[in-house]
């Protein structure tokens, strides 16, 4: 039986795939979750390299500056 990870794992790979069609072919997908204070419930699924992801997260930082950046 699998586990509540997998599960998830499953769910959010198929809406991922579903979310990609809506990019240009070559698209990188990447979907952070967080619980502040609780580490071990975070989540990520990529399809790209993690330096990639750091380096996306850096950069989306340092452009929101003290604000913060939001969409969503």
């Amino acid at each position: 039986m699998p586990s509540q990870l997998d599960r998830v794992r499953q769910q959010v790979a198929a809406h991922l795939d579903v979310i990609g069609h809506l990019f240009i072919p070559g698209a990188k997908l990447t979907i952070l979750v967080r619980r502040p204070g609780e580490p071990d419930c975070d989540f990520l699924m990529t399809n790209d390299e993690m330096s990639e992801v750091a380096a996306m997260v850096a950069r989306l930082s340092d452009d929101a500056g003290e604000e913060g950046y939001r969409d969503a």
